[in-house]
């Protein structure tokens, strides 16, 4: 066999070689998917009802109450912290549902608001957070009323704002957890010379001790109340300030509350304010941006930390 045979042979064989290889390339390239739209998120799981939300835990530290459905509507829960998995509904609403709730400071009571008819008017209810008794009315059908303080000095009662004299300018009144009886604090009002308060402050021992009233110009003038319940004027927020600045709480003592306040500053702060005096001092500030929130020691209103965003 010549050389020149033995060559035809050997392209021809290494020719084969390549188409066979080729040939394995193309049968083990695997097919491009078409693709697939991604799965529907059911309308259900964006807007329906969470399976809980809003708890809280007692004063007493022993038990948490939350907001879950009960055959559909939005009604409040208690559990035990031993028994986390045993909850039971205290409230049967069937209507329009429980949206806000807090609990007594007896750690006993759970105090709940209803807006029974869609009209803004938010009635106050009581019931026991053992789920002994039905719950009670402590307010009036047709206004609305606004918790403002619960204090463990005063166990047994709670403060509330009530507009059922004057819509515009509800009044402050103490009621009693087990009675329902009501005693008037304030009583507010607006006239042509003098504006009634928008907003109060209470210490802790449930006592009134600042009145909010905002001015025609939109600046804010702060009251406060001595202990013959007299009020005088303590200081005023201009218009430009009056959105980052605000009172939050008393310290312990009773003698000064702690404030956001952005008056004569570029950014809000916290500071210190004497009630008296209305001397200020600040407790904490960013150098970027205005404090927006506080952390206070449930116990003594101390200030433990700030954020600023």
């Amino acid at each position: 066999m010549g050389t020149k045979r033995i060559r035809f042979w050997a392209g021809a064989l290494v020719a084969l070689g390549l188409l066979g290889v080729a040939a394995c390339g193309q049968s083990e390239r695997a097919p491009v998917p078409a693709p697939v739209a991604p799965p529907t998120i059911a309308r259900a799981d964006l807007f329906g009802e969470p399976v809980r939300f809003g708890a809280q835990l007692s004063p007493r530290g022993d038990r948490v109450a939350f907001l879950a459905p009960r055959d559909g509507v939005t009604n409040l829960w208690v559990m035990s912290v031993g028994a986390m998995d045993e909850a039971r509904a205290v409230t049967d609403d069937r209507a329009r549902g429980v949206r806000a709730f807090a609990w007594g400071a007896d750690s006993a009571t759970l105090l709940y608001q209803l807006d029974e008819h869609g009209d803004g008017n938010v009635r106050l209810y009581a019931v026991d957070a053992a789920g002994v008794g039905e719950a009670r009315a402590l307010t009036p059908a047709g206004a609305r009323a606004e918790i403002v303080g619960l204090s463990a000095a005063d166990p047994g009662g709670v403060v509330v704002s009530l507009n059922q004299r004057d819509p515009s300018w509800p009044d402050l009144f103490r009621i009693e957890l087990a009675t329902g009886a009501q005693t008037r604090l304030v009583r507010n009002g607006n006239t042509a010379a003098v504006r009634g308060f928008s907003r109060f402050v209470l210490d802790r021992e449930n006592r009134v001790r600042l009145g909010l009233k905002t001015l025609a110009d939109g600046s804010v003038e702060v009251f406060a109340r001595d202990a013959n319940a007299r009020w005088y004027s303590l200081l005023s927020i201009p218009f430009e300030d009056s959105q980052g600045s605000q009172p939050l709480a008393f310290d312990a003592d009773g003698r000064s509350f702690l404030m956001l306040d952005s008056t004569g500053r570029d950014r809000a702060a916290l500071v210190r304010v004497d009630a008296y005096t209305a001397a200020k001092s600040v407790l904490g500030e960013s150098a970027r941006a205005d404090v927006s929130d506080v952390w206070l020691d449930p116990a003594t209103n101390a200030p433990e930390a700030f954020a600023a965003n």
